[in-house]
Parts: structure tokens; sequence; C-alpha cells
């Protein structure tokens, strides 16, 4: 018993750490539907990179776009404690849907629902975090150039953990803010983005491709299939 007393006394310490952690990098992939037009479709993969003064996070973003609407994806990661270096791999299946879509017909925005599961084990002390996330967010897509796309975005997202540390940490709802901004050239894309939460500033970047054949930037390229 004694020897478990100094590990229990870890994870009840960690509890703060392990919170923040799902928290702060609640910020994963959204849905790569709003990049692409309707009735279109396709794998597509990235990679990307979160700071702030706390941690940082690293994760690639594997998924998949069905009919330009319907987004699923699978989240895998490293979070690195910057004041405590304690680490934790992440693993976050994820969904997302246009509820609305931007379209030529008059629709200015594009609006999604996104949901997500977030699964964190500390390798450190052998203990798992998890928690629900949910969010929207509100889209417009611009077109300067042939093949070229920029979409700002302003967005809302929450936290619930589902299991940690400490019972009063499961009473906990976390809400952070953001806007982001993709820019699209043919098939690949950037989005840096900047989100609040709980008054500490997050910065991301992600890098991708979308392999999708069916991807166009355009409803003309569309018609012209």
């Amino acid at each position: 018993m004694n020897k478990m007393k100094p590990k229990l006394q870890t994870v009840l310490n960690c509890g703060v750490i392990i919170i923040a952690i799902l928290f702060l990098f609640q910020i994963k992939s959204k849905g790569q539907n709003y990049l692409m037009e309707d009735q279109t479709g396709g794998f597509h993969a990235g990679v990307q990179i979160s700071y702030n003064s706390f941690e940082n996070y690293y994760a690639v973003l594997p998924g998949y776009t069905f009919k330009g609407k319907l987004t699923l994806g699978f989240d895998i990661g490293k979070t690195k404690d910057l004041v405590n270096r304690i680490n934790s791999t992440v693993f976050r299946p994820n969904a997302s849907y246009l509820i609305l879509k931007q379209s030529d017909e008059g629709l200015p925005i594009s609006f999604d629902l996104n949901v997500g599961y977030q699964y964190n084990y500390v390798t450190q002390i052998e203990f798992n975090a998890r928690s629900v996330q949910f969010g929207a967010g509100i889209y417009h897509e611009i077109n300067p150039i042939e093949n070229v796309k920029i979409v700002p975005a302003v967005f809302f997202e929450g936290n619930k953990p589902t299991a940690g540390p400490n019972p009063q940490f499961l009473q906990t709802v976390s809400l952070s803010y953001g806007t982001q901004v993709s820019l699209t050239w043919n098939n690949y894309y950037i989005t840096p983005k900047y989100i609040l939460n709980e008054g500490i500033s997050t910065i991301s970047v992600k890098l991708g491709l979308l392999f999708s054949s069916k991807y166009t930037t355009s409803k003309e390229d569309i018609d012209e299939d």
C-alpha cells in the first residue's frame, strides 16, 4: 500500500494539469467539409501544431468528407506540458456536419456543428483522462483568383470531462472562442488559428492535403463534370 500512495498522490496533484490538457487542447481538427464543393468528397490529411505559454500540441489529422457536408476524422497527437514536463498521448475521433453550406445561389455563409471524444494517456503516471467536446463555426468563402480560396471563420468550442483524477473536475465545462483563416491552393491548404480559453491565448497552424479527385474550387468545374 505504501508503494501506491506516492503514485496516487502524483495522480491527484496532476489533476489540474490533466484538465488543462483537456481544456487548452480541445482545439483539434475541424472538418474540412467547408473547403469542399457541394456533392464532392474524399480523403484528406494534415498536421497541426498548437502552442501557448503552458503547453505544445502536435498531431496528425486524417479524415474523410462525404458529399461536401459530413466529415469524419481521427486525430492522433502528443501534448507536452512546458511547466511540469508531463507528456500526454491524444486520441480523438470527431465528426463535423455543415448545417448550412455557402452557395452561388445567395447563401453567404457556411455553418457547422462538430463533436469529438478525446482520450488522453499520461505515460509518466500511467493515467488517462477523457472528455466530450462540442462546437460550432461560421465560415465565409472568398475566391480571389482561380484555384484559390480564402475562408475566414469564427467559432466556439466546449469541453466536458467524463473521466479524471478528481470528481469535482467532472462537473466543469470549459468554453473557448476563436478565429481562423484557411487558404487553399488546388489541393493544398493552410489554416492559422487563434483561440482564447479562460484568458489563455493559443496559436495553432494546420497544413494539409485534400486527396479527393472530385475536389474542385468552383461551381463551374462541377457543372463541367
